[in-house]
């Protein structure tokens, strides 16, 4: 249909979203342990099929988000999320199905962990500013409650044997800001830069059984020291990157990011004194360069080159103990870099 038909009849009025939406979602899932395929895996062989035991979960993902639209270029959203997960674990193979008669079981579990998250943003675009075209700056909040067990047998002879009940308590809440702001130039250049920062509070205990039996009357040993102090931990960064289109076929890409890094332990029930106040700050600075030339429509060849971290987090610094796998035991470096 031509311009001059469609000028001769009314458009119907575009229906407009209502200022206000609300989007609901959940999932479930129960998955039963899987059965591991028999072969060999490095030095261990499976003649047969084998069930990974601890190997399923029952967990649950609820969300709600509501969305409110305060300008036609302008919006604020809140997002509530949980997470509930059941019965997780490591996952282990009876011993003796790859030919290990020793008695000894390792199980490393999750009976417990729940995440609740609150997500608070607002965005503004078509801004009239020489900086940025569009803004956007997000809070959030958050707790993460978990519990690890750990279960360890270990048989001496038929009769005699030790037992290692242990568990974990770390619950950790968390608060962070980020601000985003995105300036378009010359109608194909993209510039986004901004800031980020999150801080984690982290509180911990432990209880660990040691049982003895075919040794006389069967003996138990009660220890309550944490083995990871209650702590702090924050992280604070500023970046930039930016989008070129260099010329009809190539096309630019580069961003550095500047990063703080600070962790501190506090008092703790159960450690001496001299384990709280431990601190450690660090930093780093990382870059990206990347290029793609368009050769064809349907060939690309892409170069890029960049720098990244990982930082310490609080258990790689503050933990000390015995190691959960019970291989060896692990001494607290505070002073690990990123």
């Amino acid at each position: 249909m031509n311009s001059s038909m469609t000028s001769r009849w009314p458009s119907r009025r575009a229906r407009r979203r209502p200022p206000c939406s609300s989007t609901p979602s959940t999932t479930e899932r129960s998955a039963t342990s899987y059965v591991a395929p028999a072969g060999r895996f490095g030095d261990l062989r499976l003649a047969s099929p084998a069930e990974v035991h601890d190997s399923g979960v029952r967990d649950g993902n609820y969300a709600l988000q509501v969305a409110y639209d305060l300008s036609a270029n302008s919006d604020v959203s809140v997002r509530l999320s949980r997470y509930d997960a059941r019965s997780a674990g490591f996952g282990y193979v009876d011993p003796t199905a790859y030919g290990d008669s020793s008695g000894v079981l390792v199980r490393l579990l999750y009976p417990d962990q729940t995440v609740n998250r609150a997500v608070v943003s607002w965005q503004q675009r078509a801004v009239a500013s020489r900086f940025a075209d569009r803004v956007s700056v997000s809070t959030s909040a958050g707790a993460n409650d978990r519990i690890f067990r750990q279960a360890v047998d270990i048989p001496f002879t038929p009769t005699a044997g030790m037992n290692i009940r242990s568990q974990n308590v770390t619950d950790v809440g968390s608060t962070g800001l980020r601000a985003e702001a995105t300036k378009v130039f010359s109608g194909r250049h993209v510039l986004t830069y901004g800031v980020d920062w999150y801080r984690d509070r982290s509180t911990n205990s432990d209880s660990t059984e040691t049982r003895m039996y075919g040794f006389g009357p069967p003996s138990a040993r009660q220890d309550t020291t944490p083995k990871v102090p209650n702590a702090t931990y924050s992280t604070g960064g500023a970046f930039v990157q930016g989008q070129f289109f260099l010329g009809g076929r190539f096309e630019l890409g580069a961003g550095v990011r500047a990063q703080t890094i600070r962790s501190v332990t506090r008092a703790t029930p159960g450690l001496p004194p001299d384990r709280a106040g431990v601190s450690s700050g660090n930093s780093a600075f990382v870059g990206q360069v990347n290029g793609q030339w368009h050769l064809r429509p349907d060939l690309n060849v892409v170069a890029s080159v960049g720098r990244a971290f990982r930082a310490p987090n609080l258990i790689e610094r503050y933990f000390e103990g015995a190691t959960p796998e019970g291989n060896g035991y692990q001494v607290a470096s505070p002073d690990l870099r990123p």
